[in-house]
């Protein structure tokens, strides 16, 4: 499994990217004399713009659903109780760039108050029914927050070695609030989660020391030494994301060959996945990886789909959805045409189309701040542009598909990027990457000067043959 796709997946543990399902459904205040709200909410606090709940009840992160939060005009508002399973539910509530995580439990109902404290942080405290479980799950969801270990701005954010050591921080922080929780067996399924999340934090690191220093992380004793602890048919192997290393270190193929080694991990599913949920969200987990980032033509689709069919034969409501990616895969070639001209902004406001581009030979950087492998393609990027400044047939441009504007406009103020800097407006981005087959970034395109397509999967600033790959456009 390649550098995007676990980063991918690790973001969807604390905030989605990408991956929701948008409900119809707003949450607002109710009432009702007969049942208590499973969950009550009270935003105290003016600095909150938007709130929304985030929940996988089978931890099938493909299938993650987004509800957005209104609250009331006194602040309150709820969760319904028909979402909450027998068993209980974990979910997280995200405030702007804060998230809050929350254990929901059939027949009981716990009050989740938001406020700011003197430095201006959102805090949530709790009160009612598990209150002691939600106050640890909360604490323990912000320890091992993703985000909190990735920094946007590659080279100037806290080096690897620290946030090593704030991982260690912050795990035995929560170790300690554990004598909290009341319950002595509820206790000790959070020291084992929480011993799980920390165990995937670190992975993930060093996954990122790795792929820095161009290592394969299976030779890697420390990663090996972690995944030796997993158990793959762990309910808590899905929930915290282990089951991805672990299926990386079952692989023997070139990681680099994603028709290879994403066969051979649905072979490994098969013959050693016996826990059933784990089974069915590995065999759409896996699928959805290959369509979105191995980027196969329809050959190399046609040949997995044949493999997929039979591999994952007792879920005909995946293979159809799959069906449906390989239908939907368009080979661009050499000399095409762009197959639309989506609308882009400027970072003061002004609109232009992607055809407007057109009289150089243009490299054209897809991305998004909130992409990790897209912003450590910053730096080459910069190497790239100083180097080939000198030459008057080539154009440099980064097109954002940020929804957050505010996001994107802070991270080139930061950057200041000397190289033309664009954002899709509206829809137009989506419909081009589907038109264009694009379906993960970084992505990068090559254009030739009268705007046709000249590389349609170019080499990225970190490769080796970027700068001739351009210069062979020059006609």
């Amino acid at each position: 499994m390649n550098f995007t796709t676990f980063s991918t997946i690790g973001s969807a543990i604390g905030k989605t990217v990408g991956l929701s399902v948008v409900a119809s459904l707003l949450m607002t205040a109710c009432s009702s004399t007969e049942t208590k709200d499973p969950f009550t909410g009270i935003l105290k606090t003016d600095a909150v713009n938007d709130m929304m709940y985030n929940y996988a009840p089978d931890h099938d992160f493909m299938n993650m659903t987004t509800i957005p939060v209104v609250p009331d005009s006194t602040g309150h508002f709820t969760f319904p109780d028909s979402l909450v399973l027998d068993d209980g539910i974990r979910i997280q509530l995200l405030a702007d760039n804060d998230y809050f995580g929350i254990y929901l439990e059939k027949g009981k109902s716990v009050e989740g108050t938001i406020t700011q404290d003197a430095n201006g942080k959102l805090i949530m405290t709790f009160e009612g029914d598990n209150a002691d479980i939600n106050t640890y799950y909360n604490a323990l969801c912000q320890a091992f927050d993703t985000m909190k270990y990735f920094s946007p701005d590659p080279g100037e954010g806290p080096s690897l070695d620290e946030y090593f050591a704030l991982l260690e921080k912050e795990h035995d922080n929560v170790v300690s609030l554990l004598p909290t929780i009341k319950d002595e067996e509820t206790r000790k399924f959070y020291e084992k989660m929480t011993d799980r999340m920390y165990t995937w934090t670190k992975i993930r690191l060093i996954m990122d020391r790795d792929y820095e220093s161009n290592t394969d992380v299976r030779e890697d004793p420390e990663f090996v030494s972690l995944v030796e602890t997993i158990d793959p048919n762990d309910d808590l192997s899905l929930e915290c994301t282990l089951i991805f290393p672990w299926l990386t270190m079952q692989s023997k193929s070139d990681q680099n060959d994603q028709l290879a080694n994403n066969i051979e991990q649905l072979h490994i599913v098969d013959k050693q996945i016996t826990n059933a949920n784990t089974r069915k969200v590995m065999m759409n987990q896996l699928a959805f990886n290959y369509f979105s980032y191995g980027q196969p033509t329809q050959e190399q689709a046609e040949t997995y789909m044949k493999e997929y069919e039979k591999i994952a034969s007792a879920y005909p409501d995946l293979v159809e959805r799959y069906k449906l990616r390989q239908s939907s895969i368009k080979e661009i070639k050499a000399g095409d045409a762009l197959p639309s001209d989506p609308m882009l902004k400027t970072p003061d406001g002004k609109t232009l189309r992607l055809s407007d581009l057109k009289g150089k030979v243009t490299y054209i950087d897809f991305w998004a701040t909130w992409c990790g492998p897209c912003c450590k393609q910053i730096p080459f990027m910069e190497k790239l542009v100083e180097k080939m400044k000198g030459n008057k047939d080539v154009a440099f441009v980064s097109i954002s598909s940020d929804t957050d504007e505010a996001a994107w406009k802070k991270k080139l103020a930061k950057d200041n990027p000397e190289w033309a800097q664009y954002i899709f407006d509206g829809a137009d981005g989506d419909t081009f990457f589907t038109q264009m087959g694009i379906n993960g970034i970084p992505r990068f395109l090559i254009l030739n000067a009268d705007g046709t397509i000249a590389v349609a999967d170019a080499l990225r600033p970190s490769d080796e043959g970027v700068e001739a790959q351009i210069l062979g456009c020059i006609h």
